[in-house]
């Protein structure tokens, strides 16, 4: 009888705690993207898309990088509930070897003081190109 008070409470509270966690309303496809290897001394593109799953229309209002070896690009429209835009990021290594880094995108819901929080990021590892010139 104990264990089945136990279960039933533990479940309860976990659904509680489902239930007080607010849903994130900026949802992106990816929130990590796996680079593998690429060239340090080349910089990177990377596409985010994302999407308004609120109620309301929502903005970007800053986007905060992790490094000044990211450098983000993204709209500041108002986005409506159900639309779907891309955000870019350009990543230019700043020394060879694995590399994880992110930026945090704060925005806000139209009708709300309240900011709103996400984070997406990048990892990989960043390897020197083979000397062309070097004999082997």
């Amino acid at each position: 009888m104990l264990n089945r008070i136990l279960t039933v409470s533990a479940v309860l509270f976990l659904c509680l705690a489902a239930l007080a966690q607010k849903p994130q309303k900026l949802v992106f496809r990816e929130r990590v993207k796996q680079l593998g290897s690429i060239p340090f001394s080349d910089s990177t593109t990377v596409l985010f898309h994302y999407r308004n799953e609120g109620k309301q229309p929502l903005t970007i209002l800053k986007v905060h990088p992790g490094c000044t070896c990211l450098v983000p690009d993204y709209s500041r429209k108002l986005l409506s509930p159900g639309d779907s835009a891309t955000f870019t990021l350009r990543y230019k290594p700043s020394h060879p070897g694995p590399f994880s880094n992110a930026v945090t995108i704060t925005y806000t819901v139209e009708g709300s003081q309240e900011l709103e929080i996400v984070r997406i990021g990048i990892k990989g590892t960043a390897t020197e190109k083979p000397c062309s010139s070097c004999a082997e």
